[in-house]
């Protein structure tokens, strides 16, 4: 393979210094998973770790790099120490670890009349346990000081996360955490976060394995706490290098740093090395994407490339075999794939949280009162207007409410599509829509922007694209990047044709 000179540079740095700290600023498609691969191959280190953003692509680079490299998500290296700290016996993995304690609480909570159970027609003391494990995620995500209360305060008006019961919830977070680490302890009991958390958390004092030289892609998505927990596995490397690309950081909104680079290269001490050379895209797309990043460069003979822009009405049209199709909002989407689906085409909304929001509003509505399928858009707007009272009494911000706007729509697209096409109970729409999401032999692949994110197509078409960057009123500074950032990466994610899909097209 003919390397860059970029990428020599980065060769050169690892194979001649003696103590190296790195950030690869790297565009899309600049082959920076190929480069720190090639790195951690040339590297002299005895003890090497390669960290990977999935599972998936651990098992890609484990048939890539030599045995002599620990390949792990940050997950794993934590879940390592933990099996290793707790007697090195196994451990279970329970997702629903923290919903068993949160309604162990919330009962407590109920029987001491501290807050009033939820029996209202529109929701049951799940959403409360629900409200309480949110606070203990972010919590531990973020390493927030969870007795400090104004901290957690701060840290719910940053996320804008739901959590209406919030003045008698907060107090109960202590208590959730630590029967967390007592269940792990005792029980060897932990659930996904925990397995960053409870090693990076210093109180419980877990031995971590030491690494000569430690190598960490996608590192734009890296929460506090999986800093935290590189940064104790490295205390002896001489060696440490950070691929990722702050244009593509959309993750902010689920715990991870929303500049997590620039945090890494003052805590690491590091130098910024660029990658800015795309091998992905055709020169018509480059030259779209430089309006992001002005960094960015084709490849010495890139194609021209195509950059088009048309009608949302006329996108069912035209989509392919193969085509990739992103949107910010889930409802487009919904609505194209039905669309598609009653043209004989097989087509699919890609990602499992499409299908459990829209169960999740479907089995709400059903438990109104006189709910009946004839009456759903009835119902529905019913539901909507108490939803988005409540959010607003809340003070959320306006992105949350907009995105509640966006689910309920999509679930009015689909649910009425459905009935209309047959669906006679409740039972039916939700065996209709986990179908409708399930289709893995799809021969067209809608995503939403976040799903899309890691994935390339020659051809790309973006719904809705003169929505974009999404606004609304009291958007913080790190929400207007991550928004600008999720157009760069629906931009970046087209080999060959951009297809821009817009209400309107200017003259």
């Amino acid at each position: 393979m003919q390397f860059s000179k970029y990428q020599k540079a980065f060769f050169d740095r690892i194979e001649k210094s003696n103590k190296v700290a790195a950030v690869l600023r790297a565009v899309p498609g600049s082959g920076k998973t190929t480069t720190l691969i090639e790195g951690s191959k040339r590297c002299k280190a005895r003890r090497k770790i390669f960290l990977a953003y999935s599972k998936s692509v651990v098992a890609d680079l484990r048939k890539k790099l030599p045995k002599s490299v620990d390949v792990r998500t940050v997950h794993s290296l934590g879940n390592y120490a933990l099996w290793n700290y707790l007697g090195k016996q196994k451990l279970e993995v329970n997702k629903k670890k923290y919903e068993h304690i949160c309604r162990e609480i919330v009962g407590e909570l109920i029987q001491s009349g501290k807050i009033q159970p939820d029996r209202s027609e529109y929701g049951n003391n799940g959403k409360i346990v629900r409200e309480l494990e949110l606070l203990a995620r972010y919590a531990r995500v973020t390493l927030a000081d969870f007795r400090d209360a104004a901290m957690v305060k701060r840290m719910i008006a940053h996320f804008g996360l739901e959590v209406p019961n919030r003045e008698v919830l907060i107090p109960e977070l202590p208590k959730v955490l630590e029967r967390g680490m007592t269940i792990a302890k005792q029980k060897r009991v932990i659930d996904n976060t925990d397995q960053i958390w409870l090693p990076s958390n210093r109180a419980w004092d877990v031995e971590m394995f030491q690494y000569n030289a430690v190598f960490v892609d996608e590192a734009q998505d890296l929460s506090e706490a999986a800093i935290a927990l590189i940064e104790r596995i490295s205390l002896d490397a001489s060696i440490i290098c950070f691929a990722g690309d702050q244009n593509q950081s959309i993750m902010a909104f689920s715990g991870a740093r929303s500049n997590s680079l620039g945090q890494i290269v003052k805590r690491f001490n590091a130098i910024e090395m660029p990658l800015p050379i795309c091998y992905r895209s055709d020169k018509a797309i480059v030259e779209e994407a430089r309006k992001f990043a002005p960094e960015m460069q084709a490849a010495p003979g890139a194609a021209e490339g195509k950059v088009e822009d048309i009608l949302m009405r006329n996108v069912a049209d035209i989509v392919q075999t193969g085509d990739f199709v992103t949107c910010r909002t889930v409802a487009p989407l919904v609505k194209l794939c039905l669309q598609l689906i009653a043209r004989g085409k097989r087509a699919t909304v890609v990602g499992e949280n499409v299908e459990s929001f829209l169960i999740e509003i479907l089995n709400d509505l059903s438990e109104l009162r006189g709910f009946r399928l004839e009456k759903f858009n009835h119902c529905l707007e019913e539901y909507k207007e108490y939803k988005i009272a409540s959010l607003q009494e809340q003070r959320l911000s306006a992105r949350v409410v907009e995105e509640y706007r966006d689910k309920l729509e999509a679930a009015r697209e689909c649910c009425m599509k459905l009935i209309q096409g047959g669906a006679r109970t409740v039972n039916d729409l939700r065996e209709k829509i986990k179908h409708l999401f399930s289709d893995d032999k799809a021969d067209i692949k809608l995503f939403t922007i976040h799903k899309i994110k890691g994935l390339e197509a020659p051809r790309v078409i973006v719904l809705e694209y003169d929505k974009l960057p999404l606004t609304w009123e009291g958007q913080k500074e790190w929400e207007e990047e991550q928004e600008r950032n999720a157009e760069f990466v629906a931009i970046s994610r087209a080999k060959n044709v951009l297809i821009r899909a817009r209400d309107v097209i200017a003259a």
